[in-house]
């Protein structure tokens, strides 16, 4: 995060994009780290995360932001303090951190990408269910949707396979990649 978000000020937008977000732990996750991390700078950039997923009753519980008590066991307890609302179904999101993600039902195969260029993009577990082809596909949607030197995450069984011209690899064992700049 330090290196994607050293160079922010007060009037630029961090974008995310969370492909196959299902109910949004993960979009919320990377919602508290950027909160935590301009809490800590005293960077004061603007968040903005969609989350998307073909899944519409997965992308529903998402935008509710109601998870159950069960998150105790992996949420530490400042965290559960500082981003939830203990309820008697389990724990809310904060409206603060709610508000900076939009959810909606999207197919990143057929569908065209948001209209605007991300700094993080995360595809975790979803292209290993696909055919090498739509792997292959996908990678240079998400090259197109990047900013160049944006960041590309996705999990230890993907990678970004044939397409050694659009990324660098910056991390192996967490796969993250950083887009290069082919223009």
């Amino acid at each position: 995060m330090p290196k994607l978000c050293e160079d922010k000020t007060d009037s630029d937008v961090f974008r995310v994009w969370a492909i196959g977000c299902s109910t949004g732990e993960e979009a919320y996750s990377i919602a508290i780290i950027l909160h935590e991390y301009i809490k800590q700078t005293g960077q004061n950039f603007k968040i903005q995360i969609y989350g998307t997923d073909l899944d519409d009753d997965a992308i529903k519980i998402a935008r509710m932001g109601i998870y159950p008590r069960s998150i105790s066991q992996h949420v530490t307890q400042e965290r559960l303090r500082r981003f939830f609302i203990k309820e008697k179904i389990g724990y809310r999101i904060k409206k603060d951190i709610q508000e900076r993600i939009v959810f909606s039902v999207h197919n990143v195969i057929k569908d065209t990408p948001p209209d605007v260029s991300f700094d993080l993009l995360i595809c975790r577990n979803l292209m290993i269910y696909l055919t090498p082809e739509l792997q292959q596909q996908l990678i240079l949607t998400f090259h197109h949707a990047l900013k160049s030197n944006g960041v590309l995450f996705l999990s230890p069984s993907e990678s970004i396979g044939e397409h050694l011209e659009l990324f660098s690899m910056l991390n192996r064992s967490w796969r993250f990649y950083c887009a290069m700049d082919i223009s």
